[in-house]
């Protein structure tokens, strides 16, 4: 049978088994709150729960699951163990941290790093307690949460002549990162390619394993040197101003995001 818990909005409801309620009494059981840890990737919602045993017998809660909804349309399911073991009478506290997969991470793109996703994503947690007393013990949960869509770093690079001698370019490749959102992200790096008249002449990293706290900008300038023995470049620089341009990936998780900032240099 089913029994409901007291009145409250983040309360849960206890399933246990067909034994009468006044011989077997359900243990009491709340949902207190939730708390939102954010994150680019994945943001976590951590329940915070506390149970007393109110049967005579020890009350093993052994694991949960959780199901994860977006905007009404199934996101994920989650499952861990507890090994949580209350004695008659006893009360406990205890919280569960339910991952929230997030779209920034969950797919490759090619568009725009300074794109955002834009609005809110309303997020809804139902999940079960399986526990057992004699009988297994079944607790529903379920609590939701409006969070703020993901917005993706804004990346700009350019390229800054520095040096023309003997046949040989000096080049600096700047860059700027902006974190927009109201949390820490992490970068696994930035790699990039330069093109001079269509052809590759340059490729490198920054930005390794860089954490960008909330709402901060970084920059890096890489200094390149390139031969410009090429008929075609040589003739390029004599004309003064060089066009160019540089792809960069930036890489988040297992995601991708690239771009291409065309502009010229000139020393």
């Amino acid at each position: 049978m089913t029994v409901r818990a007291p009145p409250w909005f983040l309360l849960a409801a206890c399933a246990a088994s067909s034994q009468p309620v006044a011989a077997v009494p359900d243990p009491d059981f709340v949902l207190l709150e939730h708390a939102i840890e954010p994150g680019m990737c994945e943001a976590k919602m951590r329940l915070y729960f506390v149970m007393k045993n109110t049967r005579q017998t020890p009350l093993r809660i052994d694991r949960y699951e959780a199901n994860v909804v977006q905007n009404g349309s199934p996101l994920s399911t989650h499952a861990g163990e507890l090994a949580l073991i209350l004695q008659s009478q006893d009360e406990a506290s205890f919280d569960v941290s339910v991952p929230i997969p997030r779209g920034a991470c969950k797919q490759p793109s090619a568009m725009p790093a300074s794109l955002s996703t834009g609005g809110t994503d309303r997020i809804d947690v139902k999940g079960r307690l399986f526990a057992v007393s004699g009988d297994e013990v079944v607790f529903e949960f379920e609590d939701f949460e409006t969070l703020q869509a993901e917005r993706r770093l804004e990346l700009q690079a350019e390229l800054r002549g520095q040096r023309y001698d003997r046949g040989r370019v000096e080049l600096y490749a700047v860059f700027q990162l902006y974190n927009p959102n109201g949390y820490g992200v992490s970068v696994e790096d930035v790699s990039f390619k330069v093109r001079l008249d269509g052809r590759v002449v340059a490729e490198s990293r920054t930005f390794e394993k860089e954490r960008l706290r909330d709402l901060a900008r970084a920059s890096r300038e890489v200094p390149l040197d390139i031969n410009a023995d090429d008929p075609a470049i040589a003739t390029l620089i004599k004309l003064g101003k060089i066009p160019y341009d540089i792809e960069t990936t930036l890489h988040i998780g297992e995601t991708e995001h690239v771009q291409t900032e065309r502009g010229e240099f000139s020393f």
